[in-house]
């Protein structure tokens, strides 16, 4: 977890909110960071799922309060609900009201 945080923090220095997806694309992979780690792949990527849907666990994981398969559980459960309909459907709601009432009228 403190590998993936590190990485992930240490890759968007100075990266601004809207270079974020440019700088993504240059970070090394988990594949490479587990050879250089020696860090099971798998744990990578839950460290990694953790840390996108669930940042608020990162800290509690690493200092053993929460365990990381805990935590990816709840990293799932986030994701998941950010990616519901109702949820996709409040935010362009939010963006663009007119769009979001023709969407929900063609449905």
């Amino acid at each position: 977890m403190i590998t993936v945080k590190a990485r992930s923090v240490s890759e968007h220095d100075g990266c601004s909110e809207s270079e974020q997806t440019a700088c993504s694309e240059t970070e090394q992979t988990a594949r490479s960071l587990g050879e250089e780690t020696g860090i099971a792949l798998a744990l990578i990527g839950r460290a990694g799922t953790v840390l996108r849907h669930a940042p608020d666990l990162v800290d509690p994981v690493i200092s053993g309060a929460m365990g990381l398969d805990e935590a990816y559980t709840v990293a799932r459960e986030n994701k998941a609900k950010a990616n519901s309909a109702e949820v996709q459907l409040n935010r362009l709601r939010e963006e663009d009201p007119e769009l979001a009432n023709a969407s929900s009228k063609a449905c």
